[in-house]
């Protein structure tokens, strides 16, 4: 398993087990947590990759306006050639954030628009090729970024789930501007 996906695996269950899903008497509670999965593009020539990430729902902060904490982990690939060689690099974001979704309902569904933060654990990996022995099997690199984003998207609400598609483009400083799509189904409490 990738470093990346493993650290977010153990965030993620964090994340749940403060939530109140593990174990459901928890103190803390959200009118909805949930999944997400989908694709990215990243602005710099890697291949599609693919996008997993959990939400919460903290609640109105204003007049339609809904405050929604995440954590994102993606990954893509590409190949890199150079002196005769081919090698692999991997590129794995671990991302916490949040978004503030703007609705025209007072209750979250329907159309909608918003924006966030978001603090991003990148991490470049550049696998040797297998025939060459002299070089690492793994060159790893890591860097943090701050990330500003615009979404939209649309919710359906049913009485205890909800459904929503989302795009959303990631403004990373750094040249590691990304376009998301995401699938979320939710819980509502």
């Amino acid at each position: 398993m990738h470093r990346g996906a493993k650290i977010f695996l153990a965030a993620a269950g964090l994340v749940l087990l403060i939530a109140g899903v593990i174990p459901a008497q928890a103190p803390v509670r959200f009118p909805s947590i949930g999944l997400g999965s989908g694709v990215i593009l990243q602005q710099n020539k890697w291949n599609p990759g693919y996008t997993v990430g959990v939400q919460c729902e903290v609640g109105e902060m204003i007049d339609y306006v809904f405050l929604i904490p995440y954590l994102n982990y993606w990954n893509a690939e590409k190949e890199e050639s150079g002196s005769g060689l081919t090698r692999t690099l991997s590129l794995s974001d671990i991302n916490l954030g949040a978004e503030l979704l703007g609705y025209i309902n007072p209750t979250p569904r329907g159309f909608f628009i918003g924006a966030g933060m978001g603090y991003h654990i990148i991490m470049v990996d550049r696998r040797a090729p297998r025939y060459f022995t002299n070089l690492p099997m793994v060159e790893e690199e890591t860097e943090t970024k701050l990330s500003f984003a615009a979404l939209l998207g649309y919710q359906v609400r049913l009485a205890a789930f909800s459904y929503a598609f989302k795009i959303k483009y990631y403004l990373i400083n750094g040249g590691y501007n990304t376009l998301q799509t995401a699938f979320i189904f939710s819980y509502n409490f």
